[in-house]
């Protein structure tokens, strides 16, 4: 037995222990079926095989119902390009070099997108289409699922693209002295009769804490005489759902205009700060979110002791209750065996906006301008 079958062994012994309710969807009889079976045809030979596989394991066990669990090597190695899938086609929004800007990607290490796309679907859990897109971005900016989806082993990736109609091939190298710039969870901004508040991340601030931030915006919102908010909550993919209290104990106001923007990455405990926002009364417009707001969470990690991979696992399901319009936690498996239905239950924004390919390239944000007019449609109502 090499490392990689005792780390496969390991997880399957671990992930049994430790999640919630690893059987609720399929029996151990099942589990142990797909593992021989995929075993009786693939060797177990290097750490992406092994990455790749156990990700297959969880989408075969937990299918749409967790998102959570999941299988991630330990060192990030992130190339410097941003991609966004705008209607059905990949593009890069952002790059260092400027030449693959705004580019449609056509293959990867000389493997059509939609083949690595096809492999992605067999091996990750989801239960929005949203989300898939969201992974997708993710994972061809990563340099190890690059390889592990390409069965290679390099230090780069080949890019080929279509831009302006000409079909070119770029080499993408890691560095790790460069970087995209990381900007604070949270922002201010003045704009047309509305302040903009950017929450995307269910965390503290870099500097000062929530209280501080809702006292800076209530001196704006009075110096102004502003009543309209936007809150921008896309890329929040989690964290503490309590965070965001005092900001929700502001904006109660009824004489507060409300609008929550929504995109593809709003995740676990992001869901938790929308579903907060439309229950103090906010409309929402933007995009599907990554989850359902019915699913398993509240994650913990463990690793295998063999080879640079973390494995995530949920302790908590959490049910939504749509009359109450909130999520109601289970903690055991024996709790979980009461819920009537596992069957997901999404969200859809009041205002289906999304920015277009041009909208990068111009600099513009479709989803905020349209926020802007309906906040003004309700001022002029009342």
């Amino acid at each position: 037995m090499n490392k990689y079958e005792e780390d496969l062994n390991y997880f399957l012994r671990e992930i049994e222990k430790r999640h919630i309710w690893f059987y609720f969807d399929k029996s151990k009889k099942d589990l142990n079926s797909f593992v021989n079976e995929y075993l009786s045809t693939h060797k177990l030979d290097s750490e992406y095989k092994l990455s790749y596989f156990i990700k297959c394991i969880i989408k075969y066990m937990l299918s749409i119902y967790d998102s959570h669990t999941f299988c991630f090597y330990n060192d990030v190695k992130s190339l410097l390009v941003e991609l966004r899938f705008i209607k059905d086609d990949l593009y890069i929004i952002n790059a260092f070099n400027e030449g693959l800007k705004y580019s449609k990607v056509l293959e990867i290490n000389n493997f059509p997108v939609e083949k690595l796309i096809s492999k992605i679907k067999k091996s990750l859990p989801y239960s929005t289409e949203a989300w898939l897109k969201a992974r997708i971005e993710s994972f061809f900016s990563d340099l190890n699922t690059i390889n592990e989806l390409s069965l290679t082993d390099s230090n780069k990736a080949l890019f080929t693209v279509l831009k302006e109609g000409k079909k070119c091939k770029y080499e993408l190298f890691l560095d790790k002295q460069l970087k995209f710039k990381d900007d604070d969870n949270y922002d201010i901004a003045l704009l047309d009769n509305a302040i903009k508040i950017r929450y995307s991340k269910c965390a503290f601030p870099k500097v000062g804490n929530m209280l501080d931030f809702v006292k800076k915006l209530k001196r704006i919102s009075k110096d102004n005489n502003i009543t309209n908010f936007i809150i921008d909550i896309r890329g929040n993919t989690g964290g503490n759902n309590t965070v965001i209290y005092p900001l929700l104990d502001f904006l109660k106001n009824s004489n507060f205009n409300v609008i929550t923007i929504t995109d593809r990455n709003v995740f676990s405990s992001g869901r938790f700060a929308l579903i907060d926002l439309i229950n103090i009364g906010s409309k929402t417009i933007g995009e599907d979110i990554g989850t359902s707001l019915n699913c398993f969470g509240n994650i913990k990690t463990f690793k295998l002791p063999n080879t640079n991979l973390t494995i995530t696992y949920s302790t908590k399901y959490f049910d939504y209750d749509p009359l109450n319009r909130k999520l109601i936690q289970y903690t055991t498996k024996d709790d979980m065996k009461s819920i009537k239905s596992f069957k997901p239950i999404f969200y859809k924004p009041d205002y289906y906006v999304c920015n277009s390919l041009e909208d990068y390239k111009n600099g513009d944000d479709k989803v905020i301008d349209e926020a802007v007019k309906v906040l003004n449609s309700y001022s002029h109502m009342m």
